[in-house]
This record gives C-alpha cells, structure tokens and sequence, in this order.
C-alpha cells in the first residue's frame, strides 16, 4: 500500500475517533431508555442542554478521549517510540494543562493514578488497580506508533503506556487486543485475521500485570463474533450489546462492546459512531474507538458527513495532518 494511501486512511480513523469523541460526550452515562426517550437515535452532535447529564459541556466539544490520545500520540511521535518516561511525561503535562470541562469528566482511576504520579509516586504500582478503558482509549496512538508488524514490539509498547495508570490482567487484556486490531487493521489485513490478531493480543495482554479477578475480553469477543450474525438489525445489536456485555467503563466491557460495533458496521463507520453514541454507558470512548477500528477495516471511508467533520475540528481547534502523516513517515514507510 502506498504511503499517501495510508496517510489518507489513518487520518479518516482519526477523524472517526475525534467525531465519535464529541458525538457520545453529551450522553455519557445516561441510561438508554433516557436516550431513547429523550432524544432518540443519535445522528449528529447533541446539545448538552437537551441531556441531563452533561449541561455544561460545550457543544461538540471533545472530552479527555481524544484530548489524552493527541498528548500520549504526539510525545510518541517526538521520541519516535513509546516509552514508559515519555507515557508519564505527556500524561502529566497533559493533565496540568487540560481545561477544566475535560479534567472534570477524567475517569476515576486515571484521576487518581495520576495524582499520584504527580506526587512522586512509581509508575510501577499507580496502575495496580486500573480495569476501567482510560487505558485502552489511548491504544491508537501506541498501535501506529510501532513499527509496521512488529507485534512483540507492539504488545510490550502497550504495557509500557498502560503500566502507570491501568497495570492490570484485565486492562492489558483489552487494550492489546485492540491494539493488535488496529495494527492488523492498517496493514489492510482481512477482517477475519483481524480479528484473529485480537484473540492473540488478548492472550498475551491477560499474561500481564497486577492479576484481579474479571471477567475475559477473549471469551467475550469469541462470544459476540459467533453472535453477531444472528444480529441482523441495529436495534437488536444494541440491545445485545448494553444488556448483555455492557457498557460501564471497565475496559472487558468496552472493548468487547467496540469490536462488535467496528465489524457489524464496518462497511459504514458512520453507522458505529451513532449507534455507539445512542447505545448508553461509556457512549464517547465507545463511540470514538468503534469509528476508529471501523474506518480502518474499512480502508479509510468513514462516510461521516463533512459538514460534521469540519465542525467538530474546527470548534475543538484540531488539526491532525501533521500528526499522521509524521506518524506515516516513522513507522509505516515499506
């Protein structure tokens, strides 16, 4: 694949992750039915002042999602590797300097692991409790900031960037599972080994940090896809997917939940976007990431309306050409 080809598909994921970001954040936690009640299907950006939950956000604003995923990204791309100094060094300088509306909506664990790295504290044991998703919502940045098919390289640079904020079995499961997706995913691999790389990050991610009881992202993902085809409807995929595997913010919950959006609508990002924004729960790390890995299966065509595109980047001030095509240039180059 050429490389004006893969700058053009990585920045189309890109874009996918930052829409999806401001599409979900209105209605992060709100029950379904309150969705379904209130507003229905979402389609394109929610004003905060139709939810109840999240009235002061700004409308279309991004929350810590992506504003994390471009600090983490941009300092892997200075190193020109991941390291564990420059995961701490852009974690820390990232939460002084993040404007209060996304500070107030960090996750818990990731708030208090990084006040203790401001403390002084060791990166090896602020993360020793971490199972929420803050880990896996930056796996992006750490799966195309490794060398193409390096996936040993690949499955040490997740730990690295989880150990200080989510060092646990059952983080580290679902982050390289989704890691390894990603990865196999802009190399343009079938949708089939994709998968088949997810089920091999999974393993290898259980194998390490602090051992907790919870539930597998393995056995969960070998569930859903055995499931999906007799999920022939958004509406009965939703259903199976808030009720049945869930969608709070614990990362065997998120990340199964992603996989089964990102490869039941693969063929239209757009699709797992808005049904990641409407499903209730983690709807912006959900939705954000379910675009990503779907505009990547889908070799770049997210079909997100432009008009959306260009106003979601322009209200946020986000500019991210230069971050993919230096990302394109260090580590994707044939």
């Amino acid at each position: 694949m050429e490389q004006r080809d893969l700058t053009k598909i990585l920045r189309a994921a890109l874009e996918a992750f930052v829409v999806g970001d401001a599409l979900g954040a209105p209605v992060e936690y709100m029950p379904r039915e309150e969705i379904i009640k209130r507003l229905g299907f979402i389609d394109n950006i929610v004003d905060p002042q139709k939810t109840y939950i999240h009235q002061d956000l700004p409308k279309a604003s991004i929350t810590d999602d992506t504003s994390q995923l471009m600090a983490i990204w941009q300092q892997y791309v200075i190193d020109h590797k991941v390291t564990l100094e420059g995961t701490v060094e852009a974690l820390l300088r990232w939460y002084r300097e993040a404007p209060l509306h996304i500070k107030k909506r960090i996750g818990p664990t990731s708030a208090k692991a990084l006040e203790r790295l401001a403390a002084g504290e060791s990166p090896e044991v602020t993360g020793v409790t971490g199972i929420t998703c803050g880990g896996a919502m930056r796996v992006p940045a750490v799966a195309l900031c490794t060398p193409r098919g390096e996936y040993v390289q690949l499955a040490e640079n997740v730990y690295v960037s989880l150990l200080p904020t989510h060092n646990t079995n059952i983080a580290l499961e679902a982050a390289t599972a989704l890691a390894f997706a990603i990865h196999a995913a802009m190399e343009g691999m079938e949708r089939d080994k994709v998968i088949a790389k997810a089920f091999s990050g999974a393993v290898v991610g259980r194998k390490r940090g602090a051992t907790l009881v919870g539930a597998s992202t393995l056995a969960r993902l070998e569930v859903i896809m055995t499931v999906l085809p007799t999920l022939n409807t958004p509406e009965r995929l939703m259903y199976y997917l808030y009720n049945v595997i869930g969608t709070e913010m614990t990362a065997n919950q998120v990340v199964p939940v992603v996989f089964g959006l990102s490869f039941w609508a693969w063929q239209n990002p757009w699709q797992a976007i808005k049904m990641g924004a409407s499903l209730g729960g983690d709807t912006d790390t959900i939705a954000a990431l379910a675009g990503f890995l779907a505009t990547l299966l889908n070799a770049g065509n997210h079909l997100i309306p432009p008009d959306i595109v260009d106003y979601v980047l322009t209200v946020n001030n986000i500019n991210i050409q230069q971050l993919v095509e230096s990302t394109v240039d260090l580590f994707w180059k044939v």
